[in-house]
C-alpha cells in the first residue's frame, strides 16, 4: 500500500499494530515541518535538531494515546514547550558575551 496516499489516523492505526511501514511514513511525512518550526523558534540549527528528535521520540512512545484528530497541532503545541526548554538550556550552558547569534547580526548586551 502507499503510505503517501494514507491519512495520518490509517498509518497511526497501522503503526499500533506493529506496521514499522506505517511508523516509517509517520517520522518522514512530519520531521521535516517539525523541524522548521522548531528552527524558526530556537534559531540554532542543532538545538532545532534536538527538539525535533525529542518530539518525535515522544509521538511515537505516545502513539497509543492518539485520539484521530489535532495530530499536527498536538505535536506542535508538545514542540513548542521543548524548543523552549532546550533553547533555556542551551542558553544557561553559555556565557553571554561578543554576539549571541553568529551570523544573525544579533549582539547581546550584558549587564
Amino acid at each position: 500500500m502507499d503510505t503517501n496516499l494514507e491519512t495520518d489516523e490509517n498509518l497511526v492505526t497501522r503503526a499500533r499494530g506493529g506496521d514499522m511501514d506505517a511508523l516509517d511514513a509517520l517520522v518522514r511525512r512530519h520531521q521535516s515541518w517539525i523541524f522548521n518550526l522548531a528552527l524558526r523558534m530556537v534559531w540554532r540549527r542543532t538545538v532545532a535538531e534536538d527538539a525535533t528528535q525529542e518530539i518525535l521520540i515522544k509521538a511515537v512512545t505516545k502513539l497509543g494515546t492518539f485520539a484521530g484528530n489535532g495530530w499536527r497541532s498536538s505535536w506542535a503545541k508538545f514542540l513548542a514547550r521543548r524548543a523552549r526548554r532546550a533553547r533555556r538550556r542551551w542558553m544557561k550552558a553559555r556565557p553571554i558575551s561578543g554576539s549571541c547569534y553568529p551570523g544573525h547580526g544579533v549582539t547581546c548586551i550584558s549587564s
